[in-house]
């Protein structure tokens, strides 16, 4: 393809009762305390990180607590995210360099959050749904290239998703990953080079999206990721490694999709759901 992109809306849906993000100096020590962390071990012996009862608005979560090396931030296994308040008054978290993942709505609905730092060592390769939802005042974080893997709404709600700055022809892109496409975008969308992922979700929706050109180096597509787009054909670089759930489904005028990759892995047969009119090259 090599046609303009047109956006019918370039803004987010920003709600007007969230503001654009407390950017005053976060003060106090960070705390490196591992008394003051709260934790669940996991069977593999290694530990997930649900909150902080300390009282510093800076923290830097340890590498390992009590010798056990900490792989995840995530909710208490009893929690749902709207019960979880683990880190209320935090404002800046510093995550360790051990950390594999950032678990479902790890940081869901914390409004004092202002700031979260990745080790530039980062081993995180996955981030959950709803991790950093309704994180009001959330304007400084940047996702590693460590992570491929990216769950749906993860900053909706946040100053970052809803600060209209950040978003480029309709598009939001965090570091090198597209998080979210607008609805209202219309015509077809060349991915910005350097994109690793395609968050969950990304491109749901977009009726009067033609198609896509992705570049080479994209390594993941998201789980409903074109689905209910308008797309008709595109291009899947030989790079691509993952093609998530119903990525494509529910997509009437799609006909032609290229996987430049025949080792690719579908996560099930429902990556083409519901579009009749699609055939494989």
């Amino acid at each position: 393809y090599d046609v303009n992109i047109f956006c019918l809306n370039q803004m987010p849906p920003a709600d007007p009762g969230y503001g654009p993000g407390d950017d005053s100096e976060i003060e106090g020590t960070p705390d490196t305390d591992e008394a003051n962390f709260i934790y669940e071990t996991y069977p593999d012996g290694t530990l997930q990180v649900t909150g902080y009862r300390g009282s510093s608005a800076r923290v830097v979560i340890p590498q390992r607590i009590g010798g056990i090396k900490v792989a995840a931030v995530g909710i208490p296994t009893q929690f749902t995210v709207e019960e979880n308040n683990g880190w209320q008054g935090v404002k800046e978290i510093t995550l360790p360099s051990s950390l594999e993942y950032i678990g479902y709505g790890a940081f869901a609905g914390e409004t004092s959050l202002r700031r979260v730092v990745f080790p530039e060592d980062s081993q995180v390769w996955m981030v959950g749904d709803r991790a950093f939802e309704g994180c009001t005042n959330l304007n400084e974080i940047t996702l590693p290239d460590s992570v491929w893997m990216l769950g749906e709404d993860i900053f909706t709600g946040t100053a970052f998703y809803n600060n209209s700055r950040n978003w480029e022809n309709g598009a939001l892109y965090n570091g090198n990953h597209l998080i979210s496409v607008q609805a209202g975008f219309s015509g077809v969308c060349t991915v910005r080079e350097g994109t690793i992922s395609l968050a969950d979700n990304c491109f749901l929706g977009c009726t009067g999206l033609m198609g896509a050109n992705l570049p080479q180096g994209l390594v993941y597509l998201g789980d409903n990721s074109f689905q209910g787009t308008g797309i008709q054909q595109i291009a899947i670089p030989k790079s691509v490694t993952y093609l998530g759930i119903e990525a494509f489904a529910d997509c009437p005028n799609l006909v032609l999709v290229r996987v430049e990759n025949p080792d690719a892995e579908y996560y099930d047969d429902s990556c083409f759901r519901n579009s009749p009119n699609v055939s494989l090259s």
